[in-house]
């Protein structure tokens, strides 16, 4: 049996699952197998994740397609209430995806970074669409290795989204892990990141690609799971990451009690008996 996730209006729980870089999906979608795409989205749906991430560039020739058709799959049947992240590094995949949900609500871009060609291409999308947006502090050129990069690159890009209009409420500020096995420091680097994204701009989301520090290791669920409870520690308030591992839904659970965001303790106790 699934584990619920705890419905709580501080916490953005986004599934990752919706993704052809997972060969197995990739080979559905090639396929048009509907009933494999859908049966992704019920999955998260049924333990109550706040929004589903559509990524479709694991053929990037086919991006647009493939996702538009995504879509067309799963919106009849998708919740009201859950929001979508429309995943890609393309502007024209994004317009035409935007133009096909028509100003669902909940709806986030991911990504922008604080490249003029990136800022020029997507930041008119989220003011006509008056979406949500992840603001990646990095830049296309090169990843960020440590706090001082990574805030520098979320101050100039928070700058710029302000003067565009987009209010604090709508970036997600993601502060780009890399992977444990790339550089066993990045973990620390991060954390403290996302404390001080948190003590700057108290009214924008943080958002961490969870799995991202466990690519190329073995054991990849301990690390997710143990990675997360560090991150709502640090003050993360929005994840992207598998909500159907079991253990991962369990330690955010555990964590929330132990953080005093469980009101009552109710989802704690609900899990536990």
């Amino acid at each position: 049996m699934p584990t619920p996730l705890p419905a709580s209006p501080q916490l953005t729980l986004i599934g990752e699952r919706i993704n052809t870089h997972r060969e197995s999906l990739r080979v559905k979608v090639f396929e048009r197998d509907t009933a494999a795409v859908l049966e992704e989205m019920r999955k998260q749906q049924r333990v109550n994740v706040t929004h589903l991430d559509v990524n479709a560039g694991g053929s990037p020739s086919k991006e647009s397609d493939d996702l538009l058709w995504i879509l067309e799959s799963i919106l009849p049947e998708l919740d009201a209430k859950t929001g979508l992240v429309l995943d890609s590094t393309s502007a024209e995949c994004l317009s035409r995806a935007l133009f096909r949900i028509q100003g669902r609500p909940g709806t986030i871009i991911n990504a922008i970074t604080n490249d003029a060609d990136k800022l020029k291409a997507i930041l008119p999308l989220v003011q006509q669409h008056r979406t949500s947006v992840v603001a990646l502090c990095g830049s296309a050129k090169a990843s960020p290795r440590t706090m001082e990069e990574r805030l520098s690159a979320a101050e100039q890009l928070h700058s710029a989204l302000s003067l565009g209009g987009i209010a604090d409420e709508q970036i997600y500020f993601d502060p780009l892990i890399l992977p444990l096995a790339h550089d066993p420091q990045q973990p620390s680097a991060v954390l403290a990141t996302v404390r001080e994204l948190r003590r700057r701009w108290p009214r924008a989301h943080t958002l961490v690609g969870v799995s991202n520090i466990s690519f190329n290791m073995p054991k990849r669920s301990l690390l997710n799971r143990t990675f997360l409870a560090m991150l709502l520690a640090s003050g993360v308030d929005s994840v992207l990451f598998d909500p159907c591992d079991a253990e991962s839904a369990s330690t955010l659970i555990a964590a929330r009690a132990l953080l005093g965001q469980d009101d009552f303790l109710t989802d704690y106790l609900s899990h536990a008996t």
